[in-house]
């Protein structure tokens, strides 16, 4: 018998509403700062839903109470990772730019593109961390890796 995951379960039930609800809000100027403040409380879902395996809203709560108390760190961190991953990219493209000045524009944004896409990884990774970082001040732990059975 296969296992099948009802509509409740699935990883993706909760990624509909929540996009909705967070464009709605930025089309507004009282709903933005609402939009901004649910994008980092709910900066963890994808680790959530990925280590804890928690699905729906159970995820977007989970994220909830590891951002809950330390909100603005989770924001600048955020901020300053992906800036630096766009603006690595950005100064790489304006260079390309620079010194070769006979390719067509496209190809300019094209190597943007291709770093800020080679760059994306390390800044999952670095968010990776700062999660484990909050659910180890949340559960108490010193932040520990699993132990890997060598041989």
């Amino acid at each position: 018998m296969t296992p099948t995951i009802s509509d409740e379960e699935a990883p993706w039930s909760f990624l509909g509403p929540s996009l909705v609800l967070l464009i709605l809000l930025e089309l507004t100027v009282v709903g933005a700062p609402v939009a901004a403040w649910l994008t980092v409380r709910w900066q963890f879902v994808g680790q959530v839903v990925m280590i804890e395996e928690e699905r729906g809203l159970r995820a977007l709560h989970r994220s909830g109470r590891l951002v809950a108390h330390r909100w603005w760190h989770t924001a600048l961190f955020v901020f300053l990772i992906w800036s630096g991953i766009h603006l690595v990219g950005v100064l790489l493209g304006l260079l390309a730019l620079i010194i070769v000045t006979g390719p067509p524009l496209w190809v300019i944004s094209l190597v943007t593109l291709v770093v800020e896409v080679a760059l994306t990884p390390l800044g999952a990774i670095a968010l990776t961390l700062l999660y484990g970082d909050a659910r180890a001040e949340q559960d108490g732990q010193p932040a520990q890796p699993d132990p890997v059975p060598v041989g």
